[in-house]
Order: structure tokens, then C-alpha cells, then sequence
């Protein structure tokens, strides 16, 4: 307590001198101040942001990192030629005709704060820039023209970043075009050249083969069909002497039989193929029919007794009587269909051969 007193009593003595040296600093420092020229710093912030679309959907032909950029844009920012012509151009430094352009360039470099954001942090990629001018108006426009020559530089830099790869995929497009037509040519080539045994034809030509079995084989019956009822015709005719089916109320049993039983054929034939074992059977009960038919008109013929018994000297000579119109029509159409099939199956089976 005693030594507070004394330093107060002191302090109390000695008032004078210190308020004089304090006043005289005050004034010194006001005076400085006032004759100084002023100083304003103007200061902005870069941050650089991951793309936006992701790269599973478009990757990016700049894949330089955050940080990297940054530095990139320091050292463009501050280089000798962007730094001249900032100065030059605002005219940022009083006395700039007097200064050469090494201190120009110092005296800038100097005025300029460039700070980022650090990486060991894993902070967000910062720069921040600032810019002291001897006028508020100057040290803005000295960071609006560096923010404008960094995007200019940084779209350029993309630019040529994308021309390039753009001129590499176009002549790697040409180069592999060149070479897949080449690749088609050589399969091409191929193909033609073994076209007959690629397993991508052999489906086609087994269903060729199938469709032209099946022609050739209907084409057969109906050849087969057309010639027995050829043969149905003749042996009609020779029976009842009529070309058309004789009316019902003068059909004896046995050929009203022997139609059923033709009938019977004729519908089994749309259905089944000739070696049909029921087709087979309706044939040989159209035998028996015919036969029994023949057999039951064969008292009729006493014209060839009567002949035998004539006079020797008497001979009497067979003559074939014509054909009626209609049956010669019918039996005229019938072989020129036959024709027609033969034909036909000939050419199926040539087009079989050539498939095999």
C-alpha cells in the first residue's frame, strides 16, 4: 500500500512532463496523418467449385484440381506483362512516366495480397485478393480488371483444353472408322465367300429345306390324286358308258356302292397320303367293287359269242369308238396338270439339291 502511494506521489510530480510529451507525440502523429496520402484496399474472393454434373453422366476435359488452379491463377495473375499493363492502362502509381517498368512491377506486386485457403485443412478452395490504391475508385478497378483477365485466361485455358481433345477424338473417330470398315470389308469378304456354312444361314436354309420338302411332297400327291382320278374317269366310262355320274334312281347296288366307296377315297386322300393303310384299303375294295361290277355285266357281251360262231371267212375287227367331247375335255385338263406338277417338282427338287 505504501509503495502504491509512492508511485502515485510521483506520477503527481512529474504530470507536467508527461502530458507535454504526450501532447507533443499527439501532434506529431496528427501531422503525420494529415500529410500521408491516403490508402484504400479493395479486396474480393475466388472460390472454385467442384462440376457440377457428375461424371458418371459427362466427365469433364479439364481435370485440374482446385488448388492447382489457384496457384495457376496466382502466378498468371502476377506476371510481368498483366502486371504492366493493369498500371499502365488505370494508371494505379502516381509518378508512373518517371518509374521504369522493373519497379512498376515491384510497386504492384508489392500492393497486391493474394492469399488461398489451405489444403492440409481441407478447406474450401479460397483465393483471397487485395489490392492497395492511393484512391478507393483505382484499387476497384485494378481487382475488377484481375477478376476479368482471370476468367478470360481461365476460358481460354478451357478452350484450348477442349479444342485439343476435340481435335483428338476427330482423328481418333477417323482412325477407327478406317478401321471398322476395313473389319466389315474383311467380314463381308467372309461371308461370301463361306456363306453356305455360317451358322447364322444355317437356320434360314433348314426352313428352306423344311418348306420345299413339304411343296415336293404335296406336289406328289397331288400328281397321285390327279391320276387316279384319271383312271376313275376311264374306268367310269368303261362301266357305264357315261361320263358323268349316272343319276341315283338308275344306279344298280353294286354302283351306288362302288360311288360311296369312291367318295369315301376322295375324302381320305384330303386327309391322309396315298400309302395311307386306309387309303390302301378303300382302294382295294374300290377293286373289288369294280371287279364285282365287271363281273355282273360280263353276260351282257353275247355280241363276242356271236362273233365266234360267225363263218369262217367272216372276220370281224375290233374298232375303237371315239372318246365323248366332255370325258377327252376332262381327261386333257387332268395331264396337262400333271404336267404342270411334274414340272413343278422337278424345280423343287433341283432348288433341295442346290440347299444340300
Amino acid at each position: 500500500m505504501d509503495n502504491l502511494r509512492f508511485y502515485f506521489s510521483i506520477f503527481r510530480r512529474r504530470f507536467a512532463y508527461l502530458l507535454v510529451v504526450a501532447t507533443i507525440l499527439s501532434a506529431i502523429a496528427v501531422t503525420v496523418a494529415y500529410t500521408l496520402p491516403p490508402a484504400y484496399v479493395s479486396r474480393m474472393v475466388i472460390l472454385v467449385e467442384s462440376p457440377q454434373i457428375p461424371e458418371e453422366l459427362a466427365s469433364s476435359t479439364v481435370r485440374t484440381p482446385a488448388f492447382e488452379q489457384l496457384q495457376i491463377v496466382q502466378q498468371r495473375l502476377l506476371t510481368r506483362s498483366n502486371v504492366l499493363d493493369i498500371a499502365r492502362r488505370l494508371d494505379v502509381l502516381d509518378d508512373l512516366s518517371d518509374l521504369s517498368p522493373d519497379e512498376i512491377v515491384e510497386a504492384m506486386r508489392a500492393r497486391t495480397d493474394i492469399d488461398t485457403s489451405s489444403r492440409r485443412l481441407k478447406e474450401a478452395p479460397l483465393m483471397t485478393i487485395s489490392f492497395e490504391a492511393s484512391r478507393a475508385r483505382t484499387a476497384a478497378e485494378v481487382l475488377n480488371e484481375c477478376l476479368t483477365l482471370i476468367l478470360q485466361q481461365d476460358s481460354e485455358y478451357r478452350k484450348g483444353r477442349s479444342g485439343e481433345t476435340l481435335e483428338f477424338f476427330t482423328q481418333e473417330v477417323g482412325r477407327l472408322s478406317e478401321e471398322l470398315d476395313a473389319q466389315s470389308a474383311r467380314i463381308l469378304a467372309f461371308k461370301q465367300a463361306n456363306v453356305d456354312a455360317l451358322p447364322e444361314g444355317l437356320e434360314f436354309r433348314l426352313g428352306e429345306q423344311s418348306e420345299l420338302r413339304d411343296r415336293l411332297a404335296q406336289a406328289g400327291r397331288d400328281i397321285t390324286n390327279l391320276k387316279s382320278q384319271r383312271q376313275r374317269l376311264m374306268q367310269l366310262y368303261e362301266i357305264t358308258g357315261q361320263v358323268d355320274e349316272p343319276q341315283q334312281a338308275t344306279l344298280s347296288p353294286e354302283e351306288m356302292q362302288l360311288q360311296e366307296l369312291q367318295n369315301q377315297l376322295d375324302d381320305a386322300l384330303v386327309i391322309y397320303s396315298p400309302e395311307n393303310p386306309r387309303v390302301k384299303l378303300l382302294q382295294a375294295r374300290i377293286a373289288k367293287a369294280e371287279a364285282r361290277l365287271v363281273d355282273l355285266s360280263a353276260p351282257l357281251s353275247e355280241e363276242e359269242e356271236e362273233k365266234e360262231q360267225a363263218p369262217e371267212g367272216e372276220t370281224t375287227e375290233p374298232q375303237d369308238e371315239p372318246l365323248p367331247a366332255i370325258l377327252t375335255i376332262q381327261l386333257n385338263e387332268i395331264d396337262a396338270r400333271v404336267v404342270i406338277l411334274e414340272d413343278t417338282k422337278v424345280s423343287l427338287q433341283a432348288q433341295l439339291e442346290a440347299l444340300n
